[in-house]
């Protein structure tokens, strides 16, 4: 058993390599796609030759400035129905892009992106001689929207959205 025991641990270390190899070798094959574009990403200047013309690919970045800016709000609303927590969180929007386009923003710029509409839950707790059950009930609803905002000047803009939110939105709320 003793001599067993020694030449498994002797074939062991040369055994181990072989699994091993073709463990990466199968991952290699999975990750094919990712390899090429990782090969593109290191050529940043590529030369090919088309009839008589040179044709040179540069794969650069260019500091720039921007054209514009984008602001995104995160607003929440609960209701005890569906129709009062749309319409409600509508009000809200409406207010908001009312002061946001006295500041000279369009209706271009304004963009509404529905986020979530799901039923909230409240756990009910009954008692019973012996036993205590809890029980999920309906309790409304939630909503969730992001507003979109593109504005050109970023200086005067973050004070002016911070005096159009009015205690009602704020960036990343949520």
């Amino acid at each position: 058993m003793t001599r067993t025991l020694r030449a498994a641990a002797l074939l062991l270390p040369f055994l181990l390599p072989i699994a091993a190899t073709a463990q990466a070798m199968g991952n290699l094959m999975y990750e094919a796609s990712s390899r090429m574009w990782l090969q593109q990403a290191e050529q940043p200047v590529r030369a090919t030759i088309q009839g008589n013309m040179l044709v040179l690919e540069v794969n650069a970045m260019m500091n720039a400035t921007a054209d514009s800016y984008l602001a995104i709000f995160h607003i929440t609303q609960l209701g005890q129905t569906a129709e009062e927590a749309d319409s409600l969180i509508n009000q809200r929007i409406a207010t908001f892009t009312s002061r946001v386009k006295k500041h000279g923003v369009k209706d271009a710029d304004v963009f509404m992106d529905m986020l979530s509409f799901v039923p909230v839950y409240e756990i009910e707790t009954t008692r019973k001689l012996f036993s205590k059950t809890y029980q999920e009930v309906p309790a409304g609803f939630e909503i969730q929207k992001n507003v979109h905002v593109r504005f050109t000047d970023p200086h005067p803009g973050q004070a002016r959205y911070r005096r159009c939110e009015g205690g009602d939105l704020r960036p990343g709320e949520g």
